[in-house]
């Protein structure tokens, strides 16, 4: 296990609280010079395919059926194990203080057609939808969106730009 980096919300302070632990998972697929992406039109951002690993779940298991769900990708091949990213954030329940995020990231390979995606009332509400694009235009147009938005973006912009330059730099 590698930790690629640790980002940690401007309003925590103190992890040293009681602590939400989540886990997901995020997949980089590239294919003939672009990126498979998430297009939100509700934030105007880009991330990586991926989501929340549920209880009791195999991370392999939990990041195919992600990438089922969102993309539609049905043949998904694992090449490789990039590392993780640690991040800490305010809590969405009363009872933690902190939430702990570790998004596990994997290098895959997906057959090239598609099938339609399974996008949950959340996802659908977002405006969610797969994407092939230019990996340093997703990243231009997210660091675009940070610059000008500064002060109503939540972390995961911060998170998804952090990887796709690491992307970038070492893929």
């Amino acid at each position: 296990m590698k930790l690629l980096t640790t980002i940690v919300h401007s309003s925590i302070h103190n992890i040293d609280r009681r602590i939400l632990n989540r886990r997901s998972v995020r997949a980089v697929i590239m294919q003939g010079g672009q990126i498979l992406l998430m297009y939100s039109a509700r934030h105007n951002d880009y991330s990586l395919p991926g989501g929340t690993v549920e209880r009791g779940e195999d991370l392999i298991a939990a990041l195919r059926r992600e990438l089922l769900e969102e993309t539609g990708a049905y043949e998904v091949h694992v090449e490789q194990y990039l590392g993780y990213v640690d991040e800490y954030r305010p809590s969405p329940r009363a009872k933690f203080d902190v939430m702990f995020l570790r998004s596990y990231c994997y290098q895959c390979h997906i057959k090239a057609d598609l099938s339609a995606a399974q996008l949950n009332p959340r996802e659908i509400a977002n405006g969610l939808q797969a994407v092939w694009i230019d990996l340093a235009q997703a990243i231009a147009h997210n660091e675009k969106m940070i610059i000008s938005s500064s002060d109503k973006l939540g972390i995961s912009i911060q998170r998804e730009t952090w990887l796709l330059k690491y992307i970038q730099a070492t893929i």
